[in-house]
């Protein structure tokens, strides 16, 4: 499964829709995706900008963004069937790009299905950018 870590108050976030919706197009046949809402407020509003179809969750108390590792938005998680971490990070090597290149998830989804090892990638695709989740401070 891919869950992809989303604010639609995050311009990253928003810039990054084009390509996460191609993704989805292209892969939902195969992984199932879930777009993670760290703000509650916002998940009707995210809803209007995501694909239609795709299950849109709120991140209560931040413990999906904790338990793999994601600090800030548009990041990716990809899960393999046996529940384990198989990527954490980034669409892309930096806020804006567009790079078929460095299309991390992309590459790291490819790899899974096909059953390839993962690409050794550069730091860029796991040092995350963008928005920063504003963590609850009540469950620090």
């Amino acid at each position: 499964m891919l869950l992809h870590f989303f604010s639609p108050s995050c311009p990253c976030s928003r810039f990054n829709l084009q390509h996460f919706n191609t993704l989805y197009r292209a892969y939902r046949q195969q992984i199932d995706f879930f777009a993670v809402i760290p703000d509650v407020q916002d998940l009707e509003k995210a809803k209007g900008y995501l694909p239609e179809g795709i299950t849109v969750i709120h991140d209560k108390d931040e413990s999906l963004a904790r338990a793999c590792g994601v600090y800030s938005t548009p990041q990716a998680a990809i899960i393999q069937a046996d529940n384990t971490l198989y990527f954490r990070g980034n669409y892309n090597r930096s806020r804006y790009c567009t790079d078929p290149a460095t299309n991390y998830v992309e590459q790291a989804l490819y790899s899974l299905i096909t059953r390839k090892p993962l690409p050794a990638f550069d730091s860029l695709a796991t040092i995350a950018y963008g928005c920063a989740i504003e963590w609850d401070e009540a469950t620090q």
